[in-house]
């Protein structure tokens, strides 16, 4: 009894792997069929529009690179453009500053030599009010000594007036009236003559007080 259902089973198996071969061989040759249907499809024509459409792709693929070539060689001058230029501005940025600093070295020297001179003004002007001071000083000292000297003259000269009267026995006029009708009331006179000086009232008065 098994060994029938072995046998059985063994042939329901060998069936369904024909079958599977039949159907692979079928699918196989479909297979050719439509490929050679492709091939009987394709006419001149179309081959020619096949062959056309690569040859567009292959320009245009040529014309993408050179493109890109292109661009790549643009990108590179425009690299290096930029880089002149950061160059470029850099450089002039550091004459700006180099000449920056120049002005600022002669703006400063300058100064400087500004307040040198206003320093040495100041002690001049400091040194010219000294010796106008001293000058100043000196012409009142002289001035000083020249009145003294000319009060000590004044002195002189009227003790040696005083000394003539001294010396001098007064006058007793008979008729105090003189010829030119001048009334004479005594004898002891000062003459005047002409206006009254500093010198001329002191000598008056020495000689008030004298003759008091």
């Amino acid at each position: 009894m098994n060994y029938k259902l072995s046998m059985l089973t063994l042939l329901l198996l060998n069936t369904l792997n024909a079958n599977v071969d039949l159907d692979n061989t079928n699918t196989k040759e479909n297979a050719a069929v439509v490929k050679e249907e492709k091939k009987i499809v394709k006419d001149p024509e179309t081959k020619a529009l096949e062959l056309k459409e690569r040859k567009l792709s292959l320009n245009n693929t040529l014309k993408e690179e050179g493109l890109k070539s292109e661009y790549s060689e643009l990108l590179r001058k425009l690299q290096k453009l930029r880089w002149e230029k950061e160059l470029l501005s850099e450089q002039l940025e550091l004459k700006e500053l180099e000449t920056k600093t120049k002005s600022y070295d002669v703006a400063t020297k300058h100064a400087q030599e500004i307040e040198v001179l206003e320093y040495m003004a100041k002690v001049e002007s400091i040194n010219d009010e000294r010796n106008n001071a001293k000058i100043e000083k000196e012409k009142q000292e002289r001035a000083l000594e020249i009145a003294k000297l000319k009060s000590e003259v004044e002195v002189f000269e009227s003790t040696k007036e005083r000394a003539k009267y001294i010396n001098t026995k007064p006058v007793y006029l008979d008729n105090p009236l003189t010829e030119d009708n001048k009334l004479i009331i005594s004898d002891r006179r000062i003459s005047i003559n002409g206006s009254i000086s500093t010198k001329m009232a002191n000598e008056i008065t020495t000689k008030i007080d004298y003759f008091n």
